[in-house]
């Protein structure tokens, strides 16, 4: 099949660029890990101890991941910055991946350069990596078997199909399914596409063989897949939700911003222990919105209007004792604290027309780019049955489009649920090519003056939308002025500053980040101090950050507590038996979660009310964090920071 004329090297440097940055920006975002990102962390670490995944913990079967992580800790130390190169490397392979398949499929450089652009501006969460890296390897791999089929082909789209399923299984079965499509796309219904399958399929079994053989062992066939099963289908149940267009009238489409969204920000001090009852009516009073916490006493705001008016009367308030970001002898603002662009959207109307102020929200903006990306496969198909198809780049036949259409369509099914505006970005690999081929059909030359500037307006307006509730799902914006220090030099530098702390740190601590408030953070320091390194932990709720940052193995074999694992009688014993033989000497619960973990293995929640008691606990936002210890194993002696129990 021909596929135009071939790139030249330098034709893939915008590509390059454009990986380069995308893979900086997910790599930066580890400095800010949040509570997921530490799952295969935590697995890497059992890892590096000699535990194995399935005989000693359930890992989801992400193996390959927890593997990458943890050849990465020994090679750049235990930091976070270890993981974040895996991102960044990883992130970039993929995105340069889908620019060159785009260049190569439309021969356009600048349809290849504005869709991987689209990756720079999504911001999936830094841990579903493999989600961009296993379908731009398949996508890659599925195009040039296409384009030049052959038996080495074959077999290497058998290893990616073992690969995938060492990312993680269901990656496995549904790479499987693009691999077959790719062979009927390439030679029909025939037996050649059977026998070249056959291959795929015979060198894929072969590679996950000793995958296969060691669950024989672990676990055996029926615990082993009623493990699996237990583990998606509590997935996937729980995150499957109704999906709508959100975008109900004109004013979804455009409208103007209030005059609020561009209006300075200042901090106030308020007075010691004044209520929060009369906090709230000196807001209302000057016309100010609150915007976050900035401490004990202190309170992010935003001024409006009638609040410029009453400045010096804010400032001379006895119930305010102090307020920064504004000069309070004059009642100004410097070029820094309110930059002049926002002056000008402030004080006028036009300015402050904007497109799409319906996803304006990242809840909404998700929705959209969830319809998007279900939707792009099935308008790719409206390209071979309306008359454009003839206009179709000549690497791409309409049946090869439509088996890769089919490809996308079973992976946006299987991938894509609830939060929308995360999930949506971790599945873009494939739309996104077929949005390039949509693309380079309707603009390629030549155009008729009849239908020039409606295919070009139709361009925009995909591109617009796709762009824009993709950025806002991920709150792009957003990120990029905290990078920024919104224009402000000294709070860019800090918080710049703050996540190369975060990454170099070794060991990782969200202390010493600057997260005290976390309890989760407090409670890893606590055992990073006073457990014991060989003794192990037992967290009776989802909280990965604590084992990886207090270095601590797991006494249980689960961090996920799903409730389907009840029904998983061969999982109850294992972890059972587990948590019996390590006999941890501290236990944490957590009011408002460790519930889940009752229900998904009451007998192990009996177990610990029988034989531990309350060591010490603190509440945090309604919620009770529990220590408990062992009742035959009393402490040597208190923390000497907290008074928490201690054992070293």
């Amino acid at each position: 099949m021909r596929t135009g004329a071939e790139p030249r090297p330098l034709d893939h440097i915008p590509g390059v660029v454009i990986a380069v940055i995308a893979g900086l920006h997910k790599a930066i975002m580890m400095g800010a890990a949040g509570n997921d990102d530490y799952q295969h962390l935590t697995y890497a670490r059992q890892l590096l101890a000699g535990d194995l995944p399935l005989r000693d913990f359930w890992d989801i079967s992400t193996t390959l991941q927890e593997a990458v992580s943890a050849v990465s800790q020994v090679v750049f130390g235990y930091r976070l910055l270890s993981e974040a190169i895996v991102v960044g490397i990883a992130t970039a392979i993929a995105v340069f991946l889908v620019f060159r398949v785009i260049r190569t499929m439309t021969g356009s450089a600048w349809v290849a350069v504005v869709c991987a652009s689209l990756f720079i501006v999504a911001i999936p969460r830094t841990y579903a990596y493999p989600k961009w890296l296993v379908y731009a390897i398949s996508a890659s791999l599925w195009w040039s078997y296409v384009w030049w089929p052959s038996a080495r082909k074959a077999v290497i789209g058998g290893v990616s199909v073992a690969a995938a399923f060492y990312w993680r299984h269901d990656h496995g079965v549904l790479v499987a399914i693009g691999v077959a499509l790719s062979m009927a796309a390439a030679h029909g219904w025939t037996r050649e596409a059977m026998r070249r399958t056959a291959i795929a399929a015979s060198i894929a079994l072969l590679a996950v063989l000793p995958y296969l053989l060691f669950v024989m062992t672990a676990l055996g066939p029926v615990g082993f897949a009623a493990l699996d099963v237990a583990t998606f289908s509590d997935e996937n149940v729980r995150s499957r939700s109704y999906l709508y267009w959100p975008l109900q009238s004109v004013a979804d489409y455009i409208g103007t911003k209030p005059a609020e969204w561009y209006a300075p920000e200042i901090i106030i001090r308020w007075e010691a222990g004044l209520s929060s009852e009369a906090r709230a009516t000196t807001l209302q009073k000057y016309g100010l919105t609150h915007t976050a916490d900035e401490g004990q006493d202190l309170e992010r705001v935003r001024l409006s209007e009638r609040s410029l008016d009453l400045l010096h009367a804010l400032v001379d308030d006895p119930q305010i004792s102090d307020t920064s970001r504004m000069d309070r002898a004059s009642g100004t603002f410097s070029r820094a604290q309110w930059p002049l662009l926002n002056r000008a959207l402030f004080k006028t109307r036009l300015l402050r027309l904007t497109l799409l102020p319906g996803i304006d929200r990242p809840f909404e903006a998700g929705m959209v780019a969830a319809v998007i990306v279900h939707a792009i496969p099935l308008l790719a198909v409206l390209l071979i049955v309306l008359p454009i198809s003839r206009r179709l780049p000549p690497a791409v036949s309409p049946r090869v489009l439509l088996l890769f259409a089919l490809f996308t369509v079973i992976v946006n099914v299987a991938l894509v649920r609830e939060p929308y505006s995360l999930r949506s970005t971790e599945v873009l690999v494939l739309p996104t090519i077929l949005l390039g081929v949509m693309l380079a059909t309707l603009l390629r030359p030549p155009l008729s003056a009849l239908s020039k500037w409606p295919a070009w307006i139709v361009s925009a307006g995909v591109l617009l939308l796709t762009f824009k509730s993709v950025a806002v799902a991920g709150e792009f914006e957003t990120r990029v002025r905290w990078l920024t220090g919104e224009g402000q030099s000294a709070r860019a530098y800090a918080t710049w500053r703050q996540l190369a702390t975060n990454l170099v740190a070794s060991p990782p601590s969200r202390l010493r980040g600057g997260d005290e408030e976390l309890p989760t953070a407090r409670l890893a320091e606590y055992v990073r101090q006073c457990v014991a390194p060989r003794d192990r932990l037992l967290v009776l709720w989802y909280a990965p950050e604590i084992y990886y940052e207090s270095d601590r193995l797991m006494a249980g074999r689960h961090l996920y507590f799903f409730s389907s694992f009840a029904d998983v009688e061969s999982e109850q014993r294992l972890e059972m038996a587990k948590v019996m033989r390590y006999r941890p000497p501290v236990v944490m619960t957590n009011s408002a979660e460790t519930p889940a973990a009752g229900r998904a293995f009451p007998g192990l929640v009996s177990y610990v009310e029988r034989n531990y008691t309350t060591g010490a606990s603190f509440e945090v936002e309604g919620a009770r964090y529990s220590i408990l210890v062992r009742r035959d194993l009393p402490p040597s002696m208190p923390d000497k920071t907290t008074g928490w129990p201690c054992y070293r």
